[in-house]
């Protein structure tokens, strides 16, 4: 929204990093016009765009049980940054408030949640709140009013259904602004118009790397402003290095231009009118392709690592089994499973190339055009590797079903084991879902809690236990001393353990 450029898989994962945003963007290009920033709200903003705020005061969006604090936290800002200067002018450029509760809400409860309705008024108050202040400038403001995402009915999102990647945005002009708003919804827009937008009413240029436009409602009525704006937003899409030159879309925006040179020269209606057109088509042109070259994923190898991935769940899992074997039961499938050294190695290898080949094959026959399946230095290296990783979890696969006879000792294990075994195959298998980015931090956030709380309950359990054998007088604690050294250690543990519990909470 503040690049106007498409976010890419990796881009929208790393944002839960917040590594700074490097490239161009709406803050920067503000920032170097000397216009101040204030943010409040979520601190992914402070660790994105570091540096470039007047003013800011982050709140973190991970407490999702929390959705009173994380706005109020906002809301306290406003009397004071919405009250204007001497000159009845805001004390700032451009201000972002991130409202966190909705979504909060949305995530413990549902979008259906009747919570929902409560959060909404307050949002509306808010709204109004901002816009009354608005009215009361020496100068014209606009208010963005948006969300950075939509949401399922169940209460996540992260995948690409209309109703996570649609969100509603409203444009309201302190001057000129129609309330009621005429029937039905507006214009459908891209995301990506949000960043050249901003960066217009900042009298900023688009941020480098855009490929959005404008948002109509924001272009003024005057027919040379009008087109001096598309000719500027064409022709810095136009520069982008991706575009062919031999495009349709692209000598339609050199007819838009000499219509636009036309029209200066002579002033003549028709011709403004032929440049409008052509300028808005060339635009919608240029902005699909460069959305879809920038959004375009190697599936070939998020295919390849996915089931990988899985490969290296069911050799740990193997792994897992076989160790639980006795000694006795090892040493037996040891011995009736004798190789020698080089027989070893010649059946990795005689696999290894198996793989390799299957691999191959499949580059051609997908037609993939994959980094992976480039065979050039390093990712021909890469390919090997993963080849190579394929044949050892492949071994270790068929080992383990070789000489895991005995099943019996599964019996023998307590929920915690089980936890941890169900636990890791759950989490591989939660990488199938839509929204993995958005939630998987909170797989593991539950899980641990799980675990942790598990060996709290058994530790506790054990001591009671312990202390019941110890009051009934039972000849156990005389015949087992041992048992007052491990309780000893239980005991020690167990403050600890709640102290963890507490800080991971």
């Amino acid at each position: 929204m503040m690049t106007g450029s498409v976010s890419t898989f990796a881009d929208v994962a790393l944002n839960f990093g917040a590594p700074a945003v490097r490239g161009d963007s709406v803050l920067r290009v503000a920032a170097d016009r000397g216009r101040r920033s204030i943010m409040y709200g979520d601190d992914t903003w402070l660790r994105l765009f570091p540096g470039l705020w007047a003013e800011s005061d982050g709140t973190t969006s991970f407490y999702v049980t929390d959705y009173t604090e994380v706005d109020n936290n906002v809301t306290r800002h406003l009397d004071k940054v919405l009250a204007p200067n001497d000159k009845n002018n805001p004390n700032f450029d451009f201000l972002v408030l991130h409202y966190l509760g909705l979504d909060h809400i949305g995530h413990l409860e549902g979008a259906r949640s009747p919570k929902i309705k409560v959060k909404l008024k307050e949002m509306d108050d808010i709204i109004k709140k901002i816009f009354s202040a608005m009215q009361k400038w020496g100068r014209t403001g606009v208010l963005f009013i948006c969300g950075d995402h939509g949401m399922r009915d169940a209460g996540g999102h992260g995948g690409a259904t209309p109703a996570e990647v649609l969100v509603p945005l409203v444009v309201a002009k302190s001057e000129d602004f129609e309330c009621p708003h005429p029937a039905g919804p507006g214009p459908t827009v891209a995301q990506v118009d949000v960043a050249p937008s901003v960066a217009w009413l900042l009298n900023a240029p688009p941020p480098g790397d855009n490929t959005g436009r404008i948002l109509p409602s924001l272009l003024p009525s005057d027919m040379r402003q009008h087109l001096y704006l598309l000719h500027v937003m064409s022709s810095h899409n136009a520069k982008q290095p991706t575009i062919p030159t031999d495009a349709e879309f692209f000598k339609q925006f050199q007819r838009a231009e000499k219509q636009f040179a036309h029209y200066l020269a002579t002033g003549q209606q028709s011709a403004a009118k032929i440049a409008k057109e052509f300028y808005e088509e060339s635009l919608s042109e240029m902005a699909k392709y460069l959305s879809e070259t920038t959004v375009n994923f190697d599936m070939f190898a998020l295919v390849m690592a996915t089931t990988l991935l899985y490969f290296i769940v069911m050799a740990l899992l193997c792994i897992t089994l076989y160790s639980l074997q006795s000694d006795q039961r090892r040493r037996i499938s040891l011995t009736h499973h004798k190789t020698t050294r080089i027989g070893g190695f010649l059946a990795f290898f005689v696999i290894l190339a198996v793989v390799t080949t299957i691999l191959t094959i499949a580059c051609f026959i997908t037609e993939t055009k994959s980094r992976v399946c480039s065979f050039h230095s390093v990712w021909g290296v890469a390919f090997i590797l993963i080849a190579c990783a394929f044949t050892m979890t492949y071994f270790i696969i068929k080992t383990a079903f070789e000489k895991i006879k005995d099943l019996t000792p599964l019996k023998d294990l307590n929920a915690i084991d089980y936890l941890l075994i169900f636990g890791t195959v759950f989490h591989a298998w939660s990488f199938f879902g839509t929204s993995f980015i958005e939630e998987e931090h909170m797989t593991w956030y539950f899980f641990w809690n799980t675990l942790m709380l598990f060996v709290l309950v058994r530790t506790i359990t054990v001591l009671l236990l312990y202390l019941g054998k110890v009051y009934t007088g039972s000849t156990e604690i005389q015949e087992k001393p041992e048992l007052l050294k491990k309780m000893n250690a239980n005991l020690a543990m167990l403050p600890k353990w709640i102290l963890l519990i507490a800080l991971h909470r």
